[in-house]
């Protein structure tokens, strides 16, 4: 994939190539690439496209530095780049913070759940018919089941024939 974009490197674009570890295996012998980074990126003000072309030059020796690519053209044109402060501010959206804070609201409404009060007339199996269940004993305190299903021994599912 990279060849389709930079070309396929030869000794004239990368001296020495030839005799780097592994490059007799991974540089095709039968189809070589043109390279099409100006093509692609053809959509792009021109200096962008020079400095995504300087960035993706295979020969490493001609490669641009970071501190070489701060000094282009790209980053002096209008729009000029804004103060980190000025950009504007998103909820992180990494797959483990989402899982995080998704744990984080299941466990405060858990929380929430388990300290809320006994629904009205909460006597002996009342709390397990508002909850879907039905007691095997009497409970001395509401408590709802927990997240990983019907977890207490108190909390069976109800049978068709004891449904309202």
């Amino acid at each position: 994939m990279i060849f389709k974009l930079c070309g396929t490197p030869t000794e004239e674009d990368w001296p020495g190539i030839a005799s780097l570890p592994w490059a007799k295996t991974i540089l095709p012998t039968k189809k070589t690439y043109p390279r099409r980074v100006q093509e692609v990126f053809r959509r792009a003000p021109p200096s962008a496209r020079d400095l995504v072309e300087r960035f993706l030059t295979l020969d490493p020796e001609k490669r641009v530095t970071a501190r070489d690519a701060l000094d282009s053209d790209y980053f002096w044109e209008e729009p000029l780049p804004c103060k980190p402060g000025d950009l504007p501010k998103y909820e992180p959206s990494h797959e483990f913070q989402t899982r995080k804070r998704k744990q984080e609201a299941s466990r405060a409404q858990e929380e929430h759940a388990r300290r809320a009060p006994a629904p009205a007339g909460a006597g002996y199996g009342a709390a397990a018919k508002y909850a879907g269940y039905r007691a095997a004993a009497p409970l001395g305190s509401w408590a709802a089941p927990t997240a990983g299903g019907m977890t207490a021994s108190w909390a069976q599912p109800k049978k068709k024939d004891d449904a309202e």
